[in-house]
């Protein structure tokens, strides 16, 4: 077993281009401190099989919440194991994703669509009234939700948010402030 697991291990690493243990620098995770946070790297994550070219459609990419809420809501249900949309509550749940489900999936579908086929034209009435109660620019979300992870490496959110964060756990700086301030304000 441990051959096969230091086989594994040292292809991984070659393909990554990487060293070290295999855990090593691979997974991470981040504060997600604000509403645009939120629906940014939800966005990134649902589309990431899309992008990937592993899926073809929300409703074909594996293990991803998009696909899980579809097809929940076919059925009229909604996944006891993920947060509710504002739409969506369940009795005894105070904690819920501070937007519609009919409106995050305009909004995927949309982001989607000017991401495969490159279209220019403005986001539809309702993708931009969502964007709009974010406080976020069209040109500012594509960017964002295609480039999450190269333009955010620790907390994510507006630049006070950060501020607040970073008091709390006793730092002073604050990483990735200036992309917050440029993408997230």
């Amino acid at each position: 077993m441990r051959m096969l697991n230091e086989y594994i291990a040292r292809k991984a690493n070659k393909e990554d281009d990487c060293k070290g243990y295999f855990w090593e620098r691979r997974f991470r995770s981040q504060a997600i401190l604000d509403e645009k946070a939120l629906a940014a790297v939800m966005a990134y994550v649902d589309l990431n099989p899309i992008r990937a070219k592993i899926a073809n459609s929300l409703t074909t990419s594996n293990y991803t919440s998009i696909q899980y809420r579809l097809n929940a809501q076919r059925v009229n249900k909604t996944p006891k194991f993920l947060m509710p949309f504002e739409d969506c509550i369940q009795q005894g749940k105070k904690s819920h994703i501070p937007f519609k489900l009919d409106d995050y999936v305009a909004l995927l579908k949309n982001t989607l669509a000017r991401q495969t086929k490159k279209v220019a034209s403005p986001f539809p009435k309702l993708t931009n009234s969502l964007l709009k109660r974010l406080g976020m620019t069209s040109q500012n979300w594509q960017l964002v939700t295609n480039n999450f992870e190269t333009l955010f490496s620790g907390p994510v959110g507006c630049p006070d948010a950060m501020t607040d964060f970073a008091k709390f756990c006793g730092r002073s700086c604050r990483p990735n402030v200036t992309n917050a301030t440029r993408y997230l304000s």
